[in-house]
């Protein structure tokens, strides 16, 4: 691809702060949802968000307006967010979170490349155990066939 690259290897505390700064190119992040909700991952963009470490609509990208409509990050992405959070019909605030999907993905500052697994083994024996998209094993409601 052409592409050169400098690997800077940081200890974690340095590289967080780093991260947390915006004081790199390109970094590293993972993200485990806090709940099966598509939002517990795109409200981490917002603006005021901790986790916003690509500092969309922060500093130098505060004033920015080249989102497609010619409006700020907060114009845009945080009040289309603020709208998902209070929409009570389901099929309307899943197209909005597409949209923020679709906005957050056109920025080209998030790139997903890995996914995080669950494998894990169960016997057919097992009735009753079930596991959450989000890893959680319950056993409270297992029986075990003779």
């Amino acid at each position: 691809y052409g592409i050169t690259l400098k690997v800077d290897v940081r200890e974690r505390a340095s590289f967080l702060s780093t991260r947390k700064a915006g004081d790199y190119s390109v970094a590293r992040n993972g993200w485990v949802g806090d709940y099966n909700d598509p939002i517990s991952f795109l409200d981490m963009w917002i603006t005021a968000s901790g986790n916003n470490d690509c500092q969309f609509g922060k500093g130098d990208h505060k004033d920015y307006v080249g989102y497609g409509d010619g409006k700020t990050w907060a114009d845009t992405y945080d009040a289309l967010i603020a709208t998902v959070k209070t929409t009570t019909d389901p099929v309307q605030r899943f197209e909005l979170m597409h949209k923020a999907e679709d906005i957050l993905m056109d920025t080209g500052a998030i790139c997903p490349i890995y996914y995080y697994t669950d494998i894990y083994m169960c016997s057919s024996r097992i009735n009753g155990f079930f596991s959450t998209p989000l890893g959680i094993k319950y056993f409270m409601y297992a029986t075990v066939k003779e």
